[in-house]
């Protein structure tokens, strides 16, 4: 209860507390305590971290250490108003302590600075020889930070159990998710241990695709690898060891043939996953195995047609190549004799009328000339028909002539370097390499706009390789040719026939590369027994 300053009770009272004072004095002096003692134990409370104050039986509060004043200051003379954060919790205390009794408590306190903190408070009361309660000390650990962490470590418990919750609700919805998909899915799908010792799950489609029952499987987990035909067993061995060997092994799909339960033979695609708890602890091999004898089927008739429109191909280019040489065989048999024949004629009625009628000769003159210029355009055509001088003096001089003739033509710079490094390339690739040459120069000049050119033919591990790159306009997208490029399909066609590759780099303004593979005649070139085969 505070006590009003200056009145007669508190005088009064301050008078009883000197006449006490002075009575202890004399008890310590008398030899109970020594005052060298007492200065060590005020010495130890003041030193405290613990904040300590004292208060009268009434409430007055006349002493605090260091700690204290540091802790809270002056807090007056009425400690459960200005101490605690709610005055009826520090009536409450003051209570027991007057009813004779120690208090323990954690409480809310008014720091100095007026925050509020919290103290683990312990406080007792001082009784005289009659039981009378005559002082109240007060000591008070400041754990704030302690309520804090703890406070901050249950809101993160709670925090943690709450996803503990959600995450093993999401992962039982997410099993229920996974066995009705797995067991609705018409594909095979599969849970294996690391090792490949234990099937852990199998889904129904296994049955529906194999005809085996699933039993066989857990019962006996190398059974699958029993059922892949022995041509595949090998390989399908070797993948799976390439799966637990490697984790950074991304090629995880494979297609194998197996005998199903009915005595067929069919074709699954199949895709293994492992499964790692860390970065260094494969658990477990999941796949998926997909029925595709269909697809199968439907490739290798797709491949059977290429094949057969390849041969076609090959056939119909050859024939063009012969309609070629029969047609500038005609021409220069038939219209090229007749038009020497006739310049010979035409020869002969200039000289007849030389002399006698001058507007005649001119006129015949004329068309000896203009005859000249048929036969050399006939001689290009016939050139032209037959591949240059292919025939008669090889590869390299044709590309030549045809570099040459280009050159007279159009004015661009063209530079050519042909290796074949000795080795022998047979006709019917050599008409192919100098028709896509052909080809790919004609469309330089009719497209690109460019002033050089240059042709580099070479052979390189037993591939003939052609490239032909110009300095034009290019392209924006190579695989979307313009209008009137169907010689581009030709040249791609005439390399696939021989098992080759045609690709088109371009970029606008950066000119366009053409480049072209063939593979050689390797047996035809054994036979020649050149010096540049390995054996």
């Amino acid at each position: 209860m505070a006590i009003k300053p200056k009145s007669e009770r508190q005088e009064q009272r301050l008078w009883q507390l000197a006449e006490e004072n002075s009575a202890l004095k004399r008890r310590f002096s008398a030899g109970t305590f020594a005052d060298d003692d007492l200065a060590v134990f005020k010495q130890a409370v003041e030193a405290s971290s613990d904040a300590v104050g004292m208060s009268t039986a009434e409430g007055l509060h006349y002493y605090q250490n260091k700690s204290f004043d540091e802790l809270f200051g002056n807090i007056g003379n009425d400690p459960p108003s200005t101490l605690y954060i709610e005055a009826s919790v520090g009536r409450e205390v003051f209570a027991a302590i007057m009813g004779g009794r120690p208090w323990n408590g954690e409480v809310e306190m008014r720091a100095r600075d007026g925050s509020v903190l919290n103290i683990l408070l312990r406080a007792y009361p001082i009784k005289d020889e009659e039981g009378t309660v005559r002082r109240i000390v007060g000591v008070h650990t400041n754990i704030t930070e302690r309520k804090k962490t703890e406070n901050e470590l249950r809101l993160h418990r709670e925090h943690l159990e709450q996803l503990v919750e959600e995450r093993t609700l999401k992962l039982a919805e997410s099993e229920e998710r996974f066995r009705q998909m797995a067991e609705n899915i018409q594909d095979i799908f599969y849970l294996y241990a690391a090792d490949y010792t234990t099937v852990h799950y199998v889904s129904p489609g296994f049955e529906k695709i194999t005809g085996y029952k699933p039993d066989r499987l857990y019962n006996a987990p190398w059974f699958f690898l029993e059922q892949v035909h022995e041509h595949d067993r090998q390989a399908v061995r070797n993948h799976k060891q390439k799966i637990l060997s490697s984790k950074n092994f991304s090629d995880t799909a494979i297609e194998y043939r197996i005998l199903t339960a009915d005595g067929n033979i069919i074709w699954l695609k199949d895709e293994m996953f492992p499964v790692y708890k860390d970065q260094n602890h494969l658990i477990r091999i999941a796949g998926t195995a997909r029925d595709i004898t269909r697809r199968k089927a439907a490739e290798e008739g797709f491949q059977r047609s290429r094949e057969k429109l390849r041969n076609l191909s090959g056939h119909l280019q050859r024939a063009v190549e012969e309609e070629r040489k029969r047609i500038a065989r005609e021409i220069h048999d038939d219209l090229g004799q007749t038009l020497i024949a006739l310049k010979m004629s035409l020869s002969a009625l200039r000289k007849r009328s030389s002399g006698h009628n001058a507007l005649l000769t001119e006129t015949i003159t004329s068309a000896e000339e203009t005859i000249d210029q048929m036969i050399r355009s006939i001689r290009v055509m016939i050139s032209d028909l037959r591949a240059g001088p292919l025939s008669d003096l090889g590869l390299e001089a044709a590309i030549e002539w045809l570099t040459e003739t280009l050159m007279k033509r159009s004015h661009i710079k063209i530079t050519i370097k042909i290796d074949t490094n000795e080795f022998e390339i047979d006709p019917d690739r050599e008409i192919a390499l100098f028709r896509i040459t052909q080809e790919a120069l004609n469309n330089i000049v009719k497209h690109s706009g460019a002033t050089e050119i240059s042709i580099n033919l070479f052979v390189e591990d037993t591939r003939v390789h052609l490239l032909i790159k110009d300095n034009g306009s290019g392209m924006a997208d190579t695989d979307e040719l313009p209008a009137g490029t169907y010689g581009i399909m030709g040249m791609r066609e005439r390399i696939h026939f021989y098992g080759g590759n045609l690709s088109i780099t371009s970029e606008p303004e950066n000119g366009t590369l053409i480049a072209a593979t063939i593979p050689l005649d390797v047996r035809q070139n054994q036979l020649l027994n050149k010096p540049h085969y390995g054996k």
